[in-house]
């Protein structure tokens, strides 16, 4: 964990990829959860190709045959279902003997 930490420290890029690293190692900061967060509902903060990624795989937006799209925000509001959390927390550790 001690590298990890080190090189998070030292990295100098886009604060997304350090946020998410430490988000999947489950030791993420509430400044790195609204981080990634903000860039799930906004796409549009960050450049084509990684805006794409953000838009169609993290926050599951759907292009339509027409060329339209649809948030999945949008579909649960037309199903009447609840919005689902654009972040959620990593699973504990599983422990292995």
């Amino acid at each position: 964990m001690i590298q990890l930490e080190t090189s998070l420290q030292n990295y100098q890029g886009d604060p997304l990829w350090p946020a998410l690293a430490r988000h999947v190692a489950r030791c993420a900061t509430d400044e790195d959860k609204k981080l990634l967060e903000n860039l799930a509902k906004n796409p549009e903060l960050r450049e084509p190709p990684l805006q794409w990624g953000l838009k169609y795989i993290v926050r599951g937006d759907v292009m339509l045959a027409d060329g339209s799209e649809i948030t999945l925000d949008e579909m649960c509001d037309e199903l009447g279902l609840p919005q689902l959390p654009y972040l959620e927390e990593m699973p504990p550790l599983l422990e292995i003997d």
